[in-house]
């Protein structure tokens, strides 16, 4: 303020005028009533008479004394003048006059941004709220200096900085300046946490805590580069400040309060929904995976699937206001969901475990809100969302929590499988137990396998297969993991084996027409087509998520191509039982001692993986995938002819599975006892006649089921590899449609009737 600075006078003009405007209008009033243009006339000019008149006294009162002071402009969105501050010469008494209805702010686009000084980048995408009007100048001053560091003009580095005032905060003109606004609140200033905790009751916002002045700021950095390092570090370091549910409800209700004529429901709707997604879109993040949309919740670090039978997406609605019963829940989705599709980022949810193959780092999910970063280094509990990697949490499964690692590797086979009697034939008990660790330990890298193993357990009742399964689960899920009984429906398979991550299935031992075909899908990583969620026909794919592991007394699922992806545990009787529930208490006691040993066992592998990257293992395993995950494991540790053994011999047990009660193989096998049939080449349909007349003449009678030569020929494509190991059959094709068989020899002791067909089949 200049001296002697007479407000009072500066106004006088602006009260003239008002007052000359009356005098006017009244002047040009006849006599009688005034028409209502007149009277309206009149009425404004007479507000702006009080209002200027009231403003010369305030003003003129306010300055009064006040030479040398700093003035502060507080203004509106559309620059109209509405607060007055003023700051002693030595910055210790600050006064504030109230002109307009709310209070404005400062500096609003006094130092407009102009393009683009690089170092500001940072900062230039949002409003930032200081606690001074000094901070304010100081931070200008800042960006314009680092904007000339760049051969750039002092104004090309401004940023969108505004002060709220210490009162009368216009929480509402902030959010029409912008949306996710970052208030700097200083360190020494204590009002900071106050106008943070106003302005959120309007808008969702970011806060971070610096310095006491951003001239400390600048002082302590010493360099230009140092204080644009200090800004950096404080973007970095801020906080998200999220609105209360109940304000934005409030928000979300105004137009349907008032539904009527004059405004239609769905206009309404319409609305409410706009508030909604906006909402969402700040206190959170909109994510699409191609078939279904899911929100992400920073301040609880959760993701919900978009779905309107989710519980979870249930209840979180349900603080907006919105009840599942709701007519506008509908609409509610429906707007979140496009937002989304629209707007939303393309990701993938995981649900138990996710490795990343380019950083050799496995993220195992504890199914709450955080996840473990496991690499070669260390492990780290980290936030759900972490590296951008999302899990979806199942409402049912219950969280775990790891400490440190013992590295006692029995620990988890002990728990999972220690009281089984293994039948010992081809595999070892030793062999058994390396498969099966190696199989429980791909349900963590699952991106390492296109193909996907299927672990069987074959047994009679009592054998405690079920239990195997069902432990597993809850060890990784909780004691509400349950297996899955055979249904005749395929649905309920389709959608386990597409959303989980582990599907235990028991007592697979009916001859279910469409099993053999889905377990196929499963082993060989295929999807499934089925109806997106919301609409009527609409067939999209999903990808089959789900390791799957099954029991059976009398399996039916022998065919080649699923015999060949199975990893085959033959299960004898138990003779002592102990109780199931006392064996799972047990289980749920040391679930994270478990799960402890479980992390530190898939660190182990992870640098396994890294130290042996590259080397192909070339396998006769049909499992690939699985061959060489668990020969680069085992190499890594010094035990790759031990693992390739057993391999070998997880091969035969295949074969053995898929021939044993096989009748035709038996036949074929009888039908080479003729000399003249080894090596001789025959058509498909040939081989079918005279087998058929061989069954009908044998006593007793050899079962040959087939009614055609086209189906018999679909068993042998079916069953070729199965052929060229027990015959060393080969095929061709020629002459047009015809197909050419050739055998070579018999089957290896045949001669040992008294064998188990199992061990016949495979010996040698």
């Amino acid at each position: 303020m200049p001296p002697d600075f007479d407000a009072s006078a500066r106004l006088l003009p602006v009260l003239q005028a008002a007052q000359a405007e009356l005098a006017t209008l009244e002047g040009r009033r006849g006599r009688g009533r005034p028409t209502k243009a007149e009277a309206a006339a009149l009425a404004m000019a007479e507000m702006q008479l009080a209002h200027a008149s009231k403003a010369q006294k305030q003003i003129g009162e306010f300055f009064d004394n006040r030479d040398g002071w700093f003035v502060f402009f507080y203004t509106g969105d559309k620059h109209d003048l509405l607060r007055l501050g003023a700051m002693s010469p030595d910055g210790g008494t600050l006064k504030y006059l109230q002109l307009g209805d709310s209070g404005g702010v400062f500096n609003h686009a006094l130092f407009a941004p102009l393009p683009k000084a690089r170092t500001m980048e940072l900062l230039r995408g949002r409003n930032l709220v200081l606690m001074s009007e000094l901070d304010v100048l100081q931070l200008q001053s800042l960006t314009a200096r680092l904007a000339v560091a760049e051969d750039l003009r002092p104004e090309q580095g401004y940023v969108r900085a505004f002060a709220v005032g210490p009162d009368a905060i216009d929480a509402s003109l902030v959010r029409r300046l912008g949306r996710m606004t970052l208030v700097i609140r200083n360190g020494g200033h204590g009002g900071g946490a106050q106008i943070v905790g106003q302005l959120r009751q309007t808008l969702n916002l970011f806060s971070a805590i610096g310095p006491a002045t951003i001239e400390q700021l600048v002082r302590a950095a010493q360099s230009i580069d140092g204080a644009l390092a200090a800004l950096v570090e404080l973007d970095r370091s801020k906080v998200l400040v999220t609105r209360p549910f109940d304000m934005v409800r409030e928000e979300m209700d105004i137009p349907r309060n008032i539904e009527g004529p004059a405004l239609k429901k769905f206009a309404a709707d319409r609305w409410a929904s706009q508030v909604l997604v906006s909402d969402l879109l700040e206190r959170g993040q909109l994510f699409y995976d191609g078939r279904l949309a899911y929100v992400f919740e920073k301040d609880t670090n959760q993701l919900f699937p978009v779905d309107r039978d989710d519980t979870e997406m249930q209840l979180f609605l349900n603080r907006y206001g919105v009840a599942p019963g709701d007519a506008f829940a509908k609409q509610a989705l429906n707007a979140v969901r496009l937002a989304a599709q629209s707007k939303g980022q393309q990701t993938t949810v995981y649900t138990l475990s996710h490795y990343d193959k380019k950083m050799n780092r496995v993220y195992l999910f504890n199914q709450d809100r955080h996840m473990y970063r496991i690499s070669a280094k260390d492990i780290q509990r980290v936030p759900n969302g972490t590296d951008g990697v999302l899990f979806v949490k199942n409402p049912k499964w219950q969280a775990f929590e790891i400490g440190t690692s013992s590295g006692e590797r029995r620990l988890l086979i002990d728990s999972l499988m220690g009281g089984m009697r293994l039948r010992e034939q081809l595999l070892t008990r030793a062999d058994q137990e390396t498969l099966f660790e190696t199989w429980f330990y791909s349900l963590f890298f699952p991106e390492v396998f296109p193909t996907r193993p299927l672990l069987a357990m074959i047994g009679e009742k009592g054998s405690g297969k079920t239990a195997v399964l069902r432990r597993i689960g809850q060890l990784l899920f909780g004691s509400n993991f349950q297996v899955m009984g055979m249904s005749h429906e395929p649905k309920d398979f389709d959608a386990a084996i597409t959303g989980e991550a582990f599907v235990a299935i028991d007592n697979a031992d009916t001859n279910i027409q469409w099993l053999e075909d889905k377990l196929a899908v499963v082993a060989t990583g295929g999807a499934l087509k089925r109806r997106l969620y919301y609409t009527t026909n609409k067939l999209v794919e999903f990808p089959i998520t789900a390791f799957v592991a099954l029991t059976s007394r009398t399996p039916h699922f022998r065919r080649e191509d699923i015999a060949d992806r199975l990893l085959l545990f033959n299960v004898e009787r138990l003779e002592t039982f102990a109780a199931e529930s006392v064996l799972l208490q047990e289980l749920a006691s040391k679930r994270d001692a478990l799960m402890t040993e479980v992390a530190g066992r898939v660190q182990q592998i992870v640098r396994s993986l890294d130290q042996k990257r590259g080397v192909p293992y070339p396998t006769a395993f049909r499992m690939a995938d699985f061959a060489r995950f668990a020969l680069a494991i085992a190499d890594a540790e010094g035990r790759l002819g031990e693992v390739e053994g057993t391999l070998q011999r997880a091969t035969q047990e295949q074969l053995a599975f898929a021939t044993q009660d096989d009748p035709v193989l038996e036949m074929i096998d009888r039908w080479l006892e003729s000399s003249t049939n080894l090596g001789r080449q025959v058509t498909t349909a040939e081989l079918f006649a005279e087998l058929l007349d061989m069954s009908r003449n044998s006593r007793p009678t050899l079962p040959f089921d087939f009614k055609s030569a086209k189906g018999f020929g679909s068993y042998l494509a079916g069953a070729k590899g199965t052929l060229r190991e027990l015959f060393g059959a080969t095929d061709r094709t020629a002459g047009g449609r015809r197909h050419y068989w050739k055998f070579a020899k018999r089957m290896e002791g045949v001669e040992q009737e008294k064998e188990e067909p199992m061990l016949r089949l495979v010996k040698g």
